[in-house]
């Protein structure tokens, strides 16, 4: 499905500590950053993507897709990694 400015929220699978945070649901909002919390007041960003007032598109068109966004956790506990 073709998308425009998208916005999920993923869980991780497992607990991940950044910037003395620990994260385990990320939420990537319509302004291209990457969140550990999806409340906006008290939003607090892990990371830009791209910069400022980049609008993130699919490659295709509206009926045809060409930019797949997924995710995964793998490995055994203790030793994850999630992959986006």
């Amino acid at each position: 499905m073709f998308w425009d400015d998208p916005e999920y929220t993923i869980p991780i699978g497992f607990d991940f500590e950044i910037a003395g945070k620990v994260v385990s649901t990320i939420y990537i909002t319509d302004d291209a950053s990457i969140s550990d919390d999806n409340d906006d007041n008290n939003y607090k960003v892990l990371l830009n993507v791209l910069s400022e007032n980049t609008d993130l598109v699919d490659r295709g068109s509206v009926n045809n897709s060409l930019s797949n966004i997924s995710y995964v956790t793998e490995g055994s506990v203790g030793d994850r990694i999630f992959k986006l």
